[in-house]
């Protein structure tokens, strides 16, 4: 946690050792091994007669927050109106560390509510978010979720699953187990044609059947393509 204070002692510029310590409560000695462990991994950045300020990692992390956010404000108009049109919750999303990390969700209408709390990170073999962020990428990224061969034949209906992505141009998922959840998604395209992000509608069996869920794919790329169109793809 100290470290912690470290951080955010330093968020609104440079700071010396002898303001860390005062600051913080801490001994100079403390302050300086604390700042060191830092500063050794480019959370901080160190110059003589300035002090410490934030380092490369720590700016990088800001700027994703910051364009997190901003994908956030611009993704939500769209997002809004297709969860009052459809009555289900509709989640925003991307790829991080591997793992399907949701941004933000506009809730359901409906009296039975599936949450997606921000924060929450899912597999993506196993939501049709994950499975939005990799059809476009091609096969190499396909494979790259599997253990090939041991999963040779979870992958063969993958593949075909994937492609049928790529011709579609959204995914689902429906659990086996549970609530039975079913969800449809579709990607958000940057101006450099990758998928940054993707849109999901989550609901339950009573609300949408099986067959009728596919049905829901034209209005997902639609939403889904006015969000890249607003972050500037053509």
């Amino acid at each position: 946690m100290r470290g912690l204070d470290i951080v955010e002692a330093v968020g609104d510029g440079s700071v010396s050792l002898a303001e860390l310590s005062e600051r913080l409560g801490l001994t100079r000695a403390t302050a300086y091994r604390l700042a060191g462990a830092l500063v050794a991994r480019d959370y901080l950045s160190f110059t003589p007669r300035r002090g410490y300020a934030p380092g490369p990692k720590l700016l990088k992390l800001g700027f994703q927050a910051q364009q997190a956010s901003n994908l956030i404000q611009l993704a939500l108009p769209a997002m809004d109106r297709l969860a009052e049109a459809t009555l289900d919750a509709v989640n925003l999303g991307i790829m991080d560390a591997g793992m399907v990390l949701y941004l933000r969700q506009s809730p359901s209408r409906r009296r039975v509510v599936l949450r997606h709390e921000p924060g929450i990170r899912n597999p993506v073999r196993h939501t049709a978010l994950g499975k939005s962020l990799v059809f476009a990428k091609g096969p190499e990224a396909w494979r790259a979720l599997f253990d090939i061969p041991v999963e040779a034949d979870a992958y063969g209906a993958w593949e075909a699953e994937m492609a049928k992505a790529m011709a579609d141009g959204f995914t689902t998922h429906v659990e086996t187990e549970g609530e039975r959840v079913r969800c449809i998604a579709a990607p958000v395209i940057d101006a450099g044609g990758c998928a940054i992000a993707a849109i999901s509608l989550s609901t339950l069996p009573q609300y949408v059947e099986d067959s009728e869920l596919a049905g829901l794919g034209p209005l997902m790329v639609a939403a889904a393509t006015e969000i890249s169109r607003s972050i500037g793809r053509d």
